[in-house]
C-alpha cells in the first residue's frame, strides 16, 4: 500500500482532538468577548461550522487512505480506527452544538455549560472527556509508529523506485510539516524532526546511515526528555540535608555492619542479617540527639552495605534510593511530595531508560507537544505516587530495590497524615523491596514498627561515645599533658562523660566543647571534674546554661535574625545584618568586595557567632567559601528548644526594641551593593538580594515609615547605579524594567515594584512629590490597573504576591486623580474587550463590597448587571465543573 497518506489522516485526527479541547476552553473566551446576543450566537455557529469541516476532512482522509493491496499494518489499522472514533465523536458534538445553535438568545459561559449539561447527562460529558483524552494519548503513540513504518518503507522503496521515492519523501516532509504545525509550535522540535526526515533520504545506500529516522527521533527526544525530567524532579534543596549531616567519627558505628558485633548480646536485631536475608523492613529509633541521621548516612555511604545487599539481590541488579527528611529546611524537604520526588530522582539516575515508562503521560506530551507544555502542570501527590509505583514495578522485574528513609518524625503532617504516610511507605516493601527507616520513638511509629527488626540507638553507642570523647580531648595539648601527669584520672573523666551522656551524642559534643574551653584556660583535672559535674544532663537545661554563660542579649539578637525567615542565611549576610550602625548601609559604596574582603568579613562573623552562641548556631562546615557558608542550628533539638512556650518569650523580652526583619532588610541592601555589575547574569544575580530586602522590609512592623522610605530610596538608587555600570544600560528605561524584565515585564518603574509589594506608605509619599502633568496622569492610571489586577508580581517575584489588592494604595492612587473608568489594556490584564477596569474587578472581587464602594465613590460607571452575584451554590457548581476539564486545554494552553 502507499505508505505516506497516513500523515494526512493523523493530521486531521490531531486537528480534531485539538479543536474539541478548545471547544470547552474556548467558551470562556466567548464569554469574555461577547458584547451582544448576536455575537454569542455567531460564535457558537462558527464553532459548529468549523467542527463540520473538520469532520469532513477526517472522512476524506479515511476515504483517500484505502490500501491498494487491501493489507494494512497493525499500526495503520489502529490509526484508521482512531480516525473513525474521532469522526464519530465529532458527529455527536455537532448534534449537541446544533441544538445549542438556536434562535433563542444565547447565554454566557455558565449558561453554555448548563445547556451542554441539559443535552447530555453529566456522565455522558465525562465519557466524552475520557474518550478525547484517550484519542490524545493514542495519537502520540501512533505518530511514532507511523513515522517509523514510513521511514522503513521509504528506505525500501529507494532501492527500486528512484525519483518516485524522492517525490514521496518530499510529500512526507510537507505532510510532517503540516502535522507538526497542528501538534506543536516549537521551532526547535520542528527543525529536529524535519532535519531527521531530510537526512533519511540519503542517496539510496542503505549502509550510509544505519539509524532510521524513528530511532534518531526517539534517541534525540528521549535524551532531552530525561534531562528535563531530572531537572524537574530535583528541587534545589534536595541534597541539603544529606550534606549537613555530620560524618561518623573514626571507628564509630562500625558494629552495625559487623557480622559478629561486640554488642550481639544486646537487645537489638542484627542489621547484617536484615541486609542479607529476606526481611523487608528495619526500624532504627532513638531519642533526640542520639545520632540517628549520622548512622543512616554511615549506612548509606559504607561499602559494606552494598556488599551485604548484593547477597540478598543475588544475580539480580541492585538499586539503592535514599531520602532524608528535614524539618529545619524548606517545606518541600518535610513533605511527602519531596520524599517521593527525591526517591524518583535517585531512581532515574540509576534507571534512565525507564523514564518514558514511569512518566508515560509526560513523555507523551514531550514527544508531541514539546518542552514547555509538558512541565506547565505542577507535580501532584497522585502523579508522583503513581510514577514511583511504576518505577518499583519496572525496577523489580530484573532487580531488587533498597530504600533508606531518615527522619520520619520530621515529616510535616498531622497525625492522620503521618499514619497515611507510614501506611504508604510500608506498602512498598516486599520480597523485591527492602527498606530501612529511622525516627524518634513516637507512639505513631511504635504502633507501626514495634514488631519489625529494630534497634534503639542510645542503647548501643556507649563505646562510640567513649571513642569520640577520648579522641576529641586527646587532640588538645592541654589534656594530653594532663594525661601524662595522671593517666587514671584522665581516663575516669572520659568514662564519666560517657556514662552521663546516656547515649545522646549531641550532649557529648556540647560538653566536650565546654571542657575544651577550660583546658584553654589551663584548668587541671579536678577543676575539669567540677565543671563536668555542674553541667546538666538534659539538653534543655544545658542549652539554657550555655546561653546564659555568654551575653544573652547578643545571642538573642543573632538567633532572632536567623529565625526571622525560613530563607537560607550566610555568614556574610549575617555580618551585614549584625551591624548596629544604622547609617552603615547608606554610607556603604555600591561596588563589589574583593575575595579577601568577603572572606575576612565572614571570618570575623564566624568568631562573633561562636562567642555569642557557643555552637548552638553555627556555619555549615566543608564549604569552599566561608562567606557563602550557610548558618544553621547545631541540631534539630536546638530549634525544638527555641519553639517551646516558656523559652522564646525570654528572647523577645531580652530584645524589646530590636527588629530582626529590619536587620535582614539592611543585609539584603548591602548584598545588592556588593554585586558585580560587569559579571554575566546580573538579571538573575540581583534577585536573591532584592527579594530578601523587600520581603524582610514588609515584615519590619516596628520601624518608622520614614526609615523604610529612606531604605527604599537607597534600593532604588543602588539599582540605578548597578544598571548604569552594567552592559544593559538604556537611558530611556528604569532599572526595574531592564534588570527585572526576565521575572516580570510589567515592573516598568520602581514605583510599580513598591505597589506590588504593597508598600502603601512609600506610594503615598512618592505620589505627593510628582508634579501634576499628562505623564503623571498616565502613570496613575497604569499604577491603578497594576494595583487592582495584579496583587503581586509572578514567577520568581511571587514572594511579593498578596491575596487581595491593597485598599490604602488604591485609595491613594484614586485620590491623586486616577480614572476608575479607564479602558482595560492588553498590557494590564492580558486581554482587551472594551469593558471598564472596575467591571473586571467586580467580577474578581464580588466578596469585596468595600472595594466596589471605593470605586463608586470616585466616579466608577457602575452598571447593574455587572454587580449581580451568583449564589454561592452556583459559583461552587461552576468551579467544580471547571475543575473537571483542565486536561482538555492542557495541550492547547
Amino acid at each position: 500500500m502507499e505508505p505516506l497518506p497516513i500523515f494526512g489522516a493523523v493530521a486531521s485526527a490531531v486537528q480534531f482532538v485539538e479543536f474539541a479541547g478548545k471547544l470547552f476552553y474556548g467558551t470562556c473566551v466567548i464569554y469574555k468577548n461577547a458584547k451582544s446576543g448576536e455575537e454569542t450566537h455567531s460564535d457558537v455557529e462558527t464553532i459548529t461550522k468549523s467542527l463540520h469541516q473538520l469532520s469532513q476532512e477526517l472522512a476524506k482522509s479515511l476515504t483517500s487512505h484505502k490500501a491498494t493491496d487491501g493489507q494494512f499494518s497493525e499500526g495503520k489499522r489502529a490509526m484508521q480506527q482512531l480516525c473513525k472514533s474521532c469522526q464519530g465523536t465529532a458527529t455527536e458534538l455537532i448534534k449537541v452544538l446544533e441544538k445549542l445553535n438556536s434562535p433563542d438568545k444565547p447565554t454566557y459561559w455558565s449558561s453554555f455549560r448548563k445547556a451542554l449539561a441539559a443535552v447530555w447527562k453529566e456522565s455522558e460529558i465525562e465519557e466524552l472527556q475520557k474518550r478525547l483524552d484517550s484519542f490524545r494519548q493514542q495519537i502520540s503513540l501512533h505518530i511514532l509508529v507511523s513515522v517509523r513504518e514510513q521511514n522503513e518503507s521509504t528506505a525500501s522503496m529507494q532501492l527500486s523506485l528512484g525519483q518516485i521515492v524522492q517525490g514521496s519523501v518530499d510529500t512526507t516532509e510537507s505532510l510532517s510539516q503540516t502535522l507538526l504545525r497542528h501538534v506543536d509550535q516549537s521551532t526547535k522540535w520542528q527543525a529536529r524532526v524535519l532535519t531527521a526526515i531530510s537526512n533519511s533520504r540519503g542517496s539510496g545506500n542503505q549502509n550510509e546511515d544505519d539509524s532510521t529516522f524513528s530511532e534518531h527521533l526517539e534517541r534525540t527526544v528521549a535524551t532531552d526528555f530525561f534531562s528535563r525530567l531530572c531537572s524537574q524532579l530535583k528541587y534545589r534543596e534536595l541534597e541539603n540535608r544529606y550534606e549537613r549531616i555530620d560524618e561518623a567519627q573514626f571507628k564509630t558505628f562500625e558494629w552495625i555492619l559487623d557480622p559478629d558485633p561486640p554488642l550481639k548480646n544486646q537487645n537489638w536485631s542484627s542489621f547484617v542479617q536484615f541486609l542479607e536475608g529476606d526481611q523487608n523492613l528495619y526500624w532504627i529509633t532513638g531519642k533526640a540527639g542520639a545520632g540517628k541521621s549520622t548512622l543512616m548516612k554511615f549506612i548509606s555511604d559504607h561499602y559494606r552495605t552494598k556488599q551485604l545487599l548484593r547477597k540478598w539481590a543475588g544475580w539480580k541488579s541492585l538499586y539503592i534510593f535514599n531520602f532524608y527528611f528535614w524539618c529545619s529546611g524548606k517545606e518541600i524537604q518535610m513533605s511527602e511530595e519531596g520524599l517521593i520526588r527525591g526517591l524518583l530522582y535517585d531512581g532515574m539516575q540509576q534507571l534512565p531508560k525507564l523514564c518514558r515508562t514511569v512518566f508515560a503521560r509526560r513523555w507523551e506530551a514531550f514527544a508531541i507537544l514539546g518542552d514547555k507544555t509538558t512541565w506547565e502542570e505542577p507535580w501532584t501527590i497522585y502523579e508522583v505516587r503513581k510514577a514511583f509505583q511504576a518505577l518499583i514495578e519496572e525496577a523489580t522485574k530484573s532487580g531488587k530495590v533498597f530504600i533508606l528513609i531518615d527522619g520520619l518524625d520530621e515529616f510535616n503532617g498531622t497525625f492522620p497524615e503521618q499514619r497515611e504516610l507510614i501506611k504508604y511507605i510500608t506498602s512498598l516493601s516486599g520480597p523485591m523491596v527492602k527498606m530501612c527507616l529511622s525516627s524518634r520513638p513516637w507512639n505513631v511509629f511504635q504502633d507501626a514498627f514495634k514488631r519489625l527488626p529494630s534497634l534503639r540507638l542510645e542503647d548501643l553507642t556507649y563505646s562510640d561515645i567513649m571513642k569520640y570523647t577520648s579522641s576529641k580531648l586527646s587532640d588538645d595539648e592541654g589534656f594530653a599533658a594532663l594525661k601524662q601527669v595522671n593517666l587514671h584520672a584522665a581516663a575516669m573523666l572520659v568514662e564519666e562523660i560517657t556514662t552521663k551522656a546516656s547515649g545522646v551524642f549531641l550532649w557529648v559534643v556540647l560538653v566536650v566543647e565546654n571542657l575544651l574551653e577550660g583546658l584553654v584556660d589551663g584548668e587541671r583535672l579536678p577543676e575539669l571534674q567540677r565543671r563536668l559535674e555542674s553541667l546538666p544532663v538534659d539538653l534543655k537545661t544545658l542549652f539554657w546554661r550555655i546561653l546564659h554563660s555568654v551575653d544573652f542579649h547578643r545571642a538573642a539578637e543573632l538567633i532572632r535574625i536567623y529565625q526571622a525567615s525560613e530563607e537560607t542565611f550566610t555568614l556574610l549576610q549575617m555580618s551585614f545584618a549584625d551591624e548596629h550602625d544604622q547609617e552603615f548601609v547608606f554610607n556603604m559604596a555600591t561596588k563589589p568586595l574583593t575575595v579577601e574582603q568577603r572572606e575576612s568579613t565572614a571570618e570575623i562573623m564566624k568568631r562573633r557567632l561562636n562567642a555569642c552562641c557557643k555552637g548552638l548556631l553555627e556555619p555549615r562546615r566543608g564549604v569552599q567559601s566561608l562567606a557563602d557558608a550557610e548558618i544553621d542550628y547545631l541540631h534539630r533539638t536546638v530549634k525544638d528548644f527555641l519553639r517551646q512556650a516558656d523559652v522564646w518569650p525570654k528572647f523577645l523580652e531580652s530584645t524589646p526594641h530590636f527588629d530582626p526583619s529590619w536587620q535582614r532588610a539592611i543585609s539584603g541592601l548591602c548584598c545588592l551593593k556588593i554585586l558585580d555589575p560587569i559579571q554575566r547574569g546580573l538579571n538573575s544575580r540581583i534577585m536573591p538580594s532584592l527579594t530578601s530586602c523587600m520581603s524582610s522590609l514588609a515584615q519590619a512592623n516596628s520601624v518608622a515609615d520614614d526609615e523604610k522610605i529612606k531604605l527604599l530610596n537607597e534600593v532604588d538608587r543602588t539599582g540605578s547605579t548597578l544598571l548604569s555600570a552594567s552592559f544593559v544600560t538604556n537611558p530611556h528605561q528604569g532599572w526595574t524594567s531592564r534588570l527585572l524584565t526576565d521575572h516580570d515585564a510589567q515592573l516598568t518603574t520602581f514605583l510599580h515594584l513598591t505597589v506590588a509589594c504593597q508598600f502603601d506608605f512609600y506610594v503615598k509619599r512618592k505620589l505627593e512629590t510628582i508634579p501634576v502633568s499628562t505623564e503623571q496622569k498616565e502613570l496613575l492610571n497604569d499604577l491603578f490597573r497594576f494595583a487592582l489586577l495584579r496583587f503581586g508580581p509572578s514567577g520568581k517575584l511571587s514572594i511579593f504576591s498578596h491575596s487581595d489588592p491593597s485598599m490604602p494604595i488604591i485609595q491613594t492612587i484614586l485620590a491623586h486623580g486616577a480614572d476608575p473608568n479607564i479602558a482595560m489594556t492588553t498590557r494590564a490584564v492580558g486581554d482587551s474587550n472594551g469593558s471598564t477596569l472596575w467591571k473586571d474587578v467586580a467580577k474578581r472581587h464580588q466578596s469585596r463590597p468595600e472595594l466596589i464602594a471605593l470605586l463608586r465613590q470616585h466616579g466608577a460607571n457602575i452598571q447593574e448587571e455587572n454587580r449581580k452575584k451568583g449564589s454561592s451554590a452556583v459559583l461552587a457548581k461552576r468551579k467544580k465543573r471547571e475543575m473537571l476539564l483542565p486536561w482538555l486545554y492542557w495541550s492547547t494552553a
